[in-house]
């Protein structure tokens, strides 16, 4: 609904002011902030938008209260990945805290989301149009996720369940190219976990997912371009990834 509403007010008369009021966990530490709007295409996520700031987030945690479990869940991957990219400290706390996340205490919650709209306001401040690259790292684990959710058809797994599984499979594709060591991975999937988050997927099938892959909005001169890991708090954009290796990273993630 933000998206699609944001999309909407950045392109009637060529731009209305509009207020986020984000209603749903991941909305309230990704979508709603940082200005990106968009709307789908059958065969790729996002690829018809704009970059349209709101005049105004409003963050009202009690709503959570309303949401399916599922969906409140869904939210705790996005959270998770700002650990990953942009925050050691957060990803400790995220680690020690990850059972009063799940059962959604009002002191965690809040703490979460304050922390991940910080990280992400931060990011988005440094590179608002994704000019410089450095805005493509709340990208992370998305190239496979949304791959996931073409393929899977849109709705089968939530957003927050793909980018789980994405993170996963990016981890161990920079296990692969030797860019962070296993224990990265190992911390990545017992914190998913615990935020009782999907880190594998049946019948996930490389064949499928490559070709959706390549009309990525980081494919460069025909080559893909990922977001991944070095170390906990660091990732780095990387680019012409053998496909072979990409392969490898997707089949771990087969359950």
């Amino acid at each position: 609904v933000g998206d699609l509403a944001g999309f909407a007010a950045a392109t009637f008369t060529r731009g209305v002011r509009f207020v986020q009021v984000p209603t749903t966990l991941l909305a309230m530490v990704d979508s709603s902030v940082g200005g990106k709007t968009g709307i789908n295409l059958p065969t790729a996520k996002n690829m018809v938008g704009a970059f349209w700031q709101p005049s105004l987030v409003l963050v009202d945690t009690s709503v959570l209260s309303t949401l399916p479990q599922r969906s409140y869940l869904s939210g705790l991957a996005e959270v998770v990945k700002y650990g990953v990219i942009d925050d050691a400290d957060f990803f400790r706390w995220l680690e020690g805290n990850a059972d009063s996340l799940a059962s959604k205490e009002d002191a965690a919650v809040s703490y979460a989301i304050q922390k991940s709209c910080e990280s992400k306001a931060r990011v988005v401040g440094e590179d608002e149009r994704e000019t410089s690259g450095r805005r493509a790292i709340l990208n992370y684990g998305h190239t496979f996720a949304h791959a996931i959710e073409a393929t899977s058809g849109y709705g089968k797994l939530l957003h927050g369940e793909a980018v789980s599984i994405g993170m996963q499979m990016a981890a161990h594709l920079a296990i692969g190219l030797g860019l962070c060591g296993e224990d990265l991975l190992v911390r990545q999937t017992d914190l998913l976990k615990a935020c009782q988050l999907p880190t594998t997927l049946a019948g996930v099938d490389p064949d499928v997912m490559l070709p959706v892959m390549m009309r990525d909005k980081k494919v460069a001169h025909g080559k893909l371009r990922f977001v991944l890991p070095t170390k906990i708090g660091a990732v780095n954009l990387v680019g012409d990834v053998d496909e072979s290796v990409v392969r490898s990273a997707i089949e771990a993630c087969r359950s």
